[in-house]
């Protein structure tokens, strides 16, 4: 009996508005779960950053026989590593696989770009050494 005394358009409000907070709150857990995603990938990528630069750059200025070896062998450890801590991380959120994938593959060329950074500035000191002879 109430309801004649409402107006129609009030009754189709309320419900819009209960999709509208639905969808404020999914947006939301959505923006949290992505800053997570990032502050993981950070994460791994700081501790592969950490674990690779000073043993590489060590074994760059050591320039034995044995160098490129031990730089791969170090770098499929720590990169190995580092997938693996971050594919546990990632169990926690509902991702699909090809995302996993991609994120996992981003931190697997992040380990490749700090060895190939060591080996450009090693290059570079070689380079101004041998101008100054």
């Amino acid at each position: 009996m109430w309801l004649q005394f409402v107006p129609q358009n009030y009754l189709n409000f309320v419900p819009n508005m209960r999709l509208l907070a639905s969808s404020k709150s999914s947006v939301y857990v959505i923006a949290q779960n992505i800053e997570s995603l990032s502050n993981h990938r950070m994460l791994f990528q700081a501790q592969l950053t950490k674990a690779l630069a000073e043993p590489v750059e060590a074994l760059l200025d050591s320039a034995s026989e044995d160098t490129w070896p031990a730089i791969r062998k170090l770098l499929q450890r720590e990169t190995k590593a580092a997938v693996s801590g971050l594919e546990s991380a990632l169990s926690a959120f509902e991702l699909d696989e090809a995302t996993e994938k991609e994120l996992l593959a981003k931190l697997e060329n992040h380990g490749r770009s700090v060895v190939e950074s060591k080996a450009k500035e090693e290059a570079g000191r070689v380079l101004i050494c041998m101008k100054d002879r």
